[in-house]
């Protein structure tokens, strides 16, 4: 069913060459511990500090672990509070026409990135800001706005700015077989020193199968004395996806019976998969997966619409298929909506929504948290 996925690929090249690659593996993870320990001794690098305080929100390792929705939980925790945040991103395969780049939320999706125009979107309030130099990024915005929070989107291992608040995802497979595998041996980006510098944990896990992972969790995160809390995205409806300017209420439309087809390019589309059955209560007839973050061309919107089933995407997937619309000859696209939902946690006894309410009022009144 999941075709065209290029991560399952290389998960089995790793696991066959395994031994092969944990050679190499140590000595990268040691290349990264050295890299971590220049910037924290500020030995021939001295990290930017900016005058607002600074959330970092990234993973251990590649692949889809659910931080795009829990920075859009933190940027609508913040709004809430009044704060003017910034977020700062790579904008991975965006091509800006100068750096920092400002996403609008009209920007082309090519130039700005997936990530930051879906944040830019649904964030009016925010100002997205694409640059690979980060600290850059900071500068010029705290010379052009005044900037209250800062949001280092992808940034546990964009060691060039301080932050003041290290939140790590985690894949429920982090803590299985995938426990401190480095690349190139396995996804991790640094091995599990580097989880010394997280604040808190996040993990994106079904409820079905949190009893399986709390064992591991227990036995490999209970050292580092942080909190960790589980969290899952539940779908809510559909909505249409519209030519820009047009918006239609959520819904979820009559479907039953009939067969849908899934075009998904995230990190984990497993998970959108099973996120569909869920709420559509069957699988999808047929689906096309493609990498994360890939760049829809006209040759896959006519594979899909060949089969001239109604189509379900993910919000991600929806802001690079709307300018290709009138492709599709009307069959329609459907965006399939979610809600980040914290279900329990682990080593601490504080609920998600009151310990990062808490850190938002110590770190923007400039005190240190009880």
């Amino acid at each position: 069913m999941l075709r065209n996925n290029p991560g399952m690929r290389i998960i089995d090249l790793q696991r066959r060459f395994s031994s092969m690659l944990r050679p190499v593996a140590a000595v990268y993870g040691a290349a990264m511990r050295l890299r971590a320990c220049r910037y924290q001794s500020r030995y021939l690098t001295t990290p930017y500090r900016p005058a607002c305080p600074v959330i970092s929100v990234g993973n251990i390792s590649w692949g889809g672990t659910g931080k795009t929705p829990i920075v859009e939980y933190i940027l609508t925790k913040a709004a809430k509070s009044g704060l003017q945040t910034v977020v700062l991103t790579r904008g991975y395969k965006a091509t800006p026409l100068h750096l920092p780049f400002p996403v609008r939320p009209d920007s082309d999706p090519r130039t700005s990135g997936d990530e930051p125009l879906l944040l830019a979107q649904r964030h009016p309030e925010t100002l997205v800001l694409v640059d690979p130099k980060r600290a850059r990024a900071a500068a010029w915005a705290e010379s052009n706005i005044a900037p209250e929070l800062f949001l280092l989107d992808d940034g546990m291992q964009h060691l060039a700015i301080e932050r003041d608040l290290d939140i790590v995802l985690l894949a429920p497979g982090d803590l299985l077989d995938g426990w401190n595998r480095v690349i190139p041996a396995g996804s991790w980006r640094e091995d599990k020193t580097a989880l010394a510098r997280a604040d808190a944990f996040c993990m994106k896990v079904d409820g079905a199968v949190l009893s399986d992972i709390a064992p591991a969790a227990e036995k490999l995160l209970g050292g580092y004395n942080r909190p960790l809390y589980f969290f899952d995205l539940q779908p809510t409806g559909l909505t249409r996806l519209m030519p820009h300017g047009k918006t239609q209420a959520e819904t979820t439309p009559d479907l039953a019976g009939s067969p849908y087809f899934l075009l998904c390019g995230t990190g984990n589309p497993a998970h959108v998969q099973q996120t569909a059955k869920k709420l559509l209560g069957r699988d999808p007839a047929d689906c096309l997966i493609m990498q994360d973050h890939h760049h829809y061309t006209e040759t896959d919107i006519n594979a899909v619409r060949q089969r001239g089933y109604p189509i379900v995407c993910t919000a991600k997937d929806a802001v690079k298929l709307a300018p290709l619309l009138p492709l599709f000859d009307n069959i329609p696209v459907w965006i399939l909506n979610v809600r980040t939902v914290f279900t329990t946690t682990m080593f601490t006894d504080t609920p998600f929504d009151i310990w990062l309410t808490t850190t938002l009022q110590h770190l923007c009144s400039g005190s240190a948290p009880s």
